[in-house]
């Protein structure tokens, strides 16, 4: 509060400087202090100056910052395929553990031009929280042989994707 009708300027210090940390010009209402950190707190005093001399420096005011908001990183995704080995007419089971600082939206997982058109269009998992869990059981009915590919991916709740975590499955020849 600027009670004299005097002053040529203002400077502001902070307890942690040695120094002022500014100069703000009579007549000011409002300082910024742009070298804070969110999570801290600081005291600052004013004097008040002009030509006849400096004022007594003011009593200290605390400015206690709100703690630091969260870094939203993308989620984190892990797929496993069990057992990594199956012949036809056989179940493989594929798992997925997604996690995330704020939240998750979903997990997508699908096969990889796998000749099976439901596999190949996949599956979408809902999730609520930090951490998603899920399986899907696929029984293999082709007759085919050769390596699956699996690949999933984690939405979280602002939209960030994970990586694409990719898993395989060999598929045995029919004895």
């Amino acid at each position: 509060l600027d009670r004299s009708d005097n002053e040529d300027a203002f400077r502001i210090y902070r307890e942690d400087m040695e120094a002022s940390i500014g100069l703000a010009p009579s007549d000011t209402e409002m300082f910024v202090d742009e070298n804070v950190a969110c999570g801290h707190t600081y005291r600052y005093a004013v004097v008040a100056f002009n030509a006849a001399g400096i004022s007594p420096l003011s009593e200290m005011a605390e400015v206690a910052l709100p703690a630091c908001a969260p870094v939203d990183k993308p989620p984190t995704l892990s797929l496993t395929v069990v057992p990594t080995q199956v012949m036809a007419g056989e179940v493989f089971t594929v798992t997925f553990q997604a996690d995330d600082d704020l939240g998750l939206r979903s997990v997508s997982v699908r096969g990889e031009e796998t000749g099976d058109p439901i596999l190949d269009a996949g599956r979408v998992f809902p999730c609520a929280g930090i951490t998603c869990v899920g399986v899907w059981a696929i029984p293999w009915t082709e007759t085919i042989s050769g390596t699956l590919t699996l690949v999933s991916f984690a939405v979280d709740s602002s939209e960030q994707e994970s990586e694409l975590a990719q898993a395989a499955v060999i598929i045995l020849p029919a004895k």
